[in-house]
């Protein structure tokens, strides 16, 4: 049974109401609970696994010529970047 602010202590009978008793640390607001959220999402960078990791903004484009042997290999000799426009272009 959930105990709101009219509920009695724990059934035992008394008909004190429960604004008396402190809130257990495991309770937490909706708007306290919200702004940890949006603050570990701000933390978080853009969704790196590796917490405190810099933000690679080649990463994806290293991703996509890693799944394609030829580009792989290109870029081993040539440089990512250099591999990654030869084939697929500009983006």
């Amino acid at each position: 049974p959930t105990l709101g602010t009219g509920d009695t202590a724990l059934g035992t009978g008394d008909t004190a109401p429960l604004s008396h008793l402190p809130v257990p640390a495991a309770f937490v607001s909706r708007r306290a609970s919200a702004e940890l959220v949006q603050r570990q999402k701000r933390n978080s960078g853009s969704g790196s696994s590796v917490s405190g990791a810099p933000w690679d903004p080649l990463e994806a484009k290293r991703e996509v010529c890693e799944l394609n042997p030829d580009c792989d290999e290109l870029a081993d000799q040539i440089g990512l970047q250099e591999a990654y426009r030869r084939y697929y272009g500009l983006v």
